[in-house]
């Protein structure tokens, strides 16, 4: 089906809690899992990213925070290269109906796959935001040309939800010295938030930059 999961939460939890033998066992672990099932890799200037915001922690296991991240990053079937991923920003998001339950994330990308293209508008894809009564947000990519009218974009079979890795959002952290860093997080700002609160604890200010997806093309690259 069209939904979209990732495994980049897990990552959050797994740095903050997991000292190094027990990070050891969940990489041996997730990667029996990625041979049973489809497990979407997290980017390595994902990981990059965590580790050079978590240098500027001042709690006592950052360090191995960073270390287990590495390791993570040394794995094949959990990591992907940055040449195995395209960032996609996001064109435009629009509300669906009058409750703002619904919306549109709208991105512009043409698959390297598709070849020549004459249809009206751009090449892309719309990913359906949804805010249940609970407060969760399930996030799906839709295929049917009825969802793309008036968007500006169509869609092409090309494009599938297994080869979205994740959908992110991106903040600028500035610290108590001034010091500017990027904060990588997903829509579930519960978790994340406070993931940052806590490696973080000296942010005076958190500004919303963008939100875009990392699109897996490994299977679409001439060298490898």
């Amino acid at each position: 089906n069209g939904k979209i999961k990732s495994m980049f939460e897990v990552l959050f939890w797994s740095v903050k809690y997991l000292s190094q033998e027990e990070n050891d066992h969940f990489i041996s672990t997730m990667e029996e899992l990625s041979k049973e099932r489809h497990i979407k890799k997290v980017p390595w200037y994902i990981i990059d990213d965590m580790a050079d915001a978590l240098k500027h922690s001042p709690r006592d296991g950052a360090k191995t925070a960073i270390s287990n991240l590495m390791k993570i990053k040394q794995s094949k079937l959990l990591s992907a290269p940055d040449r195995e991923t395209v960032v996609i920003d996001i064109w435009e998001s629009e509300p669906v109906g009058t409750k703002k339950r619904e919306c549109k994330l709208i991105f512009k990308f043409k698959h390297s796959a598709i070849g020549t293209c004459t249809l009206p508008g751009e090449c892309g894809f719309i990913i359906k935001r949804y805010k249940h009564k609970d407060g969760n947000l399930t996030f799906e990519l839709m295929t049917n040309s009825e969802y793309y009218v008036n968007t500006g974009v169509h869609y092409h079979n090309a494009i599938c939800s297994r080869d979205i890795l994740c959908l992110y959002q991106v903040y600028e952290l500035t610290l108590k010295d001034g010091t500017k860093l990027y904060e990588i997080s997903t829509f579930n700002k519960s978790v994340l938030q406070y993931f940052w609160d806590y490696w973080l604890p000296n942010i005076t200010k958190r500004e919303y930059k963008t939100t875009f997806i990392a699109y897996n093309v490994s299977d679409y690259m001439i060298a490898k």
